[in-house]
């Protein structure tokens, strides 16, 4: 095989990858196993093929931060590929991003993630990703408003990236906007069926406005993108109090591991505080990449004056 159709090869397959990054298939845990292999074969390639690397490193981001993989192993994989990509290109504006999503969502080093976005919007700033990137750690450290004009920013130049719609939902509903939360959610949904956390969000902003096709919405979710807890709260909100009984203590029996900010979520909804606090203190001890968005929701408006709330706040060093 020639230089050139290696070439030729790596491109076609990182191209291809990419292209299905923003779509349906690789917010799922096959179509991220599938998105590796082909990312790896491709550097197996050309080990000396940059976006070979910035796209694994995207694959491996999406598989730890929607728990396809344990924390401990998808970030470390992101924050090695990243970096290799930043040795052949010290310019790659989605390898600081990637850097950046690694300091929010594992190691909570707030420093190293406002630096590394910075740069990446800096050599980027008309690149999606890296807007994105900003727009969530903005959400993550309760800055809705900037929040926001970076997602749409980042919505303008990529419209068809269903995660980046998903955060906006996060945020409006954050902001009690909900007819436009619901909107950004089912925008998501159009652009991704399958974009696990999609109907959760949705069936979410539902149950927020009483609206009895929540339960139906969070039916659609699949178990590992919060269906049980989703459902539990739906229930809770329509009076339904057995079958919401019956979805937490299925959720805690086989997701406990997994999902104990979701779980905690649903306690701080029905306002018992000590069980939420328990759960809390289980997402944090296990990594979990979604416990830094605590401000970010209203379960847990209850908790908000308890010293023990300022106490996790303090422990992930972000601001009250």
């Amino acid at each position: 095989m020639t230089i050139s159709s290696v070439s030729r090869t790596c491109e076609s397959r990182v191209k291809n990858f990419r292209k299905k990054l923003g779509l349906a298939t690789p917010y799922t845990r096959a179509g991220t196993e599938e998105a590796a292999d082909q990312f790896r074969a491709a550097i197996a390639l050309d080990p000396q093929f940059t976006a070979a690397y910035v796209s694994l490193g995207m694959t491996h981001y999406v598989q730890a931060a929607f728990t396809f993989v344990p924390p401990d192993s998808g970030f470390p994989l992101v924050r090695e590929n990243a970096r290799k990509a930043l040795e052949l290109n010290s310019r790659s504006a989605t390898a600081h991003a990637l850097l950046a999503r690694v300091a929010t969502l594992y190691t909570m080093d707030w420093l190293e993630a406002e630096r590394e976005s910075g740069d990446a919007t800096a050599l980027g700033p008309q690149n999606p990703f890296a807007l994105y990137a900003a727009g969530d750690l903005a959400t993550v450290l309760g800055d809705f408003k900037r929040s926001e004009r970076l997602l749409r920013a980042s919505l303008v130049l990529d419209p068809l990236n269903p995660e980046t719609h998903y955060m906006l939902a996060v945020v409006l509903r954050a902001v009690g906007r909900l007819d436009e939360a619901e909107a950004a959610a089912r925008r998501c949904l159009s652009i991704s069926p399958t974009y696990v956390f999609g109907h959760y969000i949705l069936g979410n902003i539902l149950t927020m406005q009483g609206r009895e096709e929540s339960v139906a919405e969070c039916q659609l979710e699949v178990p590992e993108g919060g269906q049980l807890t989703c459902l539990a709260k739906a229930y809770y909100k329509l009076g339904r109090a057995k079958e919401a009984d019956t979805m937490l203590t299925v959720a805690m029996q086989l997701h406990g591991l997994d999902h104990a900010y979701w779980i905690a979520s649903v306690f701080g909804y029905i306002r018992q505080e000590d069980r939420a606090f328990e759960w809390l203190d289980r997402a944090y001890r296990q990594k979990e990449p979604v416990i830094e968005y605590i401000k970010s929701t209203s379960d847990f408006n209850s908790l908000r004056g308890d010293p023990r709330y300022k106490a996790l706040l303090d422990k992930m060093h972000l601001p009250e």
